[in-house]
């Protein structure tokens, strides 16, 4: 459930108008209808205020990754099982990035690919901590 039908549900079900809730919570009139029709992304502290005022609260939870997933829908790393096809090509990284290091870079586009692949090393060396 989104937070607009979590908040209009909750208003509803004590009976107060957008008017009343955006008065007890100390918001505009236009906030609470902003965020009933989910057109607004409200600070946190605005949150805390209407939620308060209905007598819920926010929880928030950390999910864990699902890096397969992820790398499914397109997002540029390396799971589990791709990793293990790269092991064997991990010296010639680390070479690459050693050349890398003291060049001189014919154009912009050239430098920025030399960066994408640090960053790049970076990520796998943050990811698997333990083959690096």
């Amino acid at each position: 459930m989104q937070i607009s039908q979590a908040l209009r549900i909750a208003r509803k079900k004590q009976r107060l108008t957008q008017g009343q809730l955006a008065k007890r919570a100390s918001v505009s009139l236009a906030t609470v209808q902003n965020l009933e029709a989910n057109r607004a992304n409200p600070e946190l502290n605005t949150l805390r205020a209407l939620l308060h005022v209905l007598g819920l609260e926010i929880e928030l939870r950390s999910k864990k990754i699902d890096w397969d997933l992820l790398a499914h829908l397109g997002v540029p790393l390396l799971t589990n099982s791709t990793f293990n096809a790269w092991q064997p090509h991990r010296q010639d990284l680390l070479s690459a990035l050693a050349d890398l290091s003291g060049r001189i870079y014919a154009d912009d586009i050239e430098h920025r690919n030399a960066l994408a692949l640090c960053g790049f090393c970076a990520a796998l060396k943050d990811h698997y901590p333990s083959t690096w």
